[in-house]
This record gives structure tokens, sequence and C-alpha cells, in this order.
């Protein structure tokens, strides 16, 4: 009796440690899916910011937590407000290009110095 219960209890370990492994693998298979659908988007705006190889970068992306991945994806979106490691196109007190921004600060600062 004690040999055939031991036995029930030793199946029932093996199968629940066979749906882990199983769940386990499951969840594996989802989270590299998820960042790779993040990743892929990034390979070319951060090797055209960063002139590193895509391998390189794919690698690195890899072993980087997944919110960090998640972020580096916002930044790197269609949506946000500049291109990754490139110039914003946003206006900055209302100036329109580097060239007149520089001009206008040099003036105030020359209104400033006259006081």
């Amino acid at each position: 009796m004690t040999d055939r219960l031991l036995e029930k209890i030793a199946a029932v370990l093996e199968a629940t440690a066979d749906d882990y492994d199983a769940r386990e693998a499951e969840y594996a298979r989802k989270l590299s899916s998820a960042r790779e659908e993040l990743v892929s988007p990034l390979l070319d705006k951060v090797a055209l910011a960063t002139g590193l190889d895509e391998d390189d970068i794919r690698d690195k992306l890899a072993a980087a937590d997944l919110s960090v991945v998640e972020i580096l994806a916002k930044m790197a979106s269609d949506e946000s407000a500049s291109e990754l490691g490139g110039p914003g196109s946003t206006k900055i007190a209302g100036v329109a290009n580097m060239e007149d921004g520089a001009s206008a600060a040099d003036e105030r600062f020359l209104k400033w110095l006259s006081k």
C-alpha cells in the first residue's frame, strides 16, 4: 500500500514539474517574441545614432531589461518628439533655426550685460 501511494505521489509531482516546465517555456517564448517586436524597429535608428553594428545592438538589447527596451522603443517611435539621436523638429523659445537662436541669445545676453 505504501509503495503505491509513493508512486502516485511521485507521478503527481512529475506531472506538476512537466506542467511548470511547459508554462515556463511558453512564458519565455512570449517574452522573446515581445522583445523581438520592440527591438526590430529600433535596430536601424540605434545603429544610425550610435554607429554600432545591428547584431551588436540586438545582443545588447536582448540582455537589457524589457522596461529599458520599451523606453527606447517609445523614444524612437514615429510619434516621439524627436528622432533618437537626431535633431528635434520642435521650435525652442519661438526660434526657427539654430543661427537665429544663437544671435537672439547673444543679443539678450548683451542687453543683460549693459543694464
